[in-house]
């Protein structure tokens, strides 16, 4: 989960919880089970807020409807393997990872 940032009441807040996807397209659904376990008591007396991210890793990429979500929302984080191997808004160092699908498979990176 990373660094954590201190929630309400001093106690420390995750700054992400996430789900990865490695051969299902993502949809509206994971970012909606993120929010959940988000709000669950357990996770309230860990100081997770609204603030706390929801990051969906998804080698075979995501619906159009989730990307509009992400879009409008910052607490949504799209993952695809681009954005996982070079980082956002990097330049690339290494030469590209070969698709784990194969070659002809769709993939959607950030």
């Amino acid at each position: 989960m990373g660094e954590a940032e201190h929630g309400t009441a001093g106690r420390e807040a995750p700054l992400s919880v996430g789900e990865a996807k490695w051969n299902a397209t993502m949809g509206l659904a994971h970012p909606e089970r993120l929010r959940r376990i988000r709000s669950l008591p357990a996770s309230r007396n860990t100081g997770a807020c609204e603030q706390t991210r929801l990051l969906c890793f998804g080698v075979v990429g995501f619906t159009d409807d989730l990307r509009a979500v992400a879009d409008r929302d910052p607490a949504v984080q799209l993952v695809g393997p681009n954005r996982l191997h070079e980082g956002e808004g990097q330049r690339r160092t290494r030469p590209a990872m070969p698709h784990p699908l194969g070659r002809g498979s769709q993939l959607c990176g950030l």
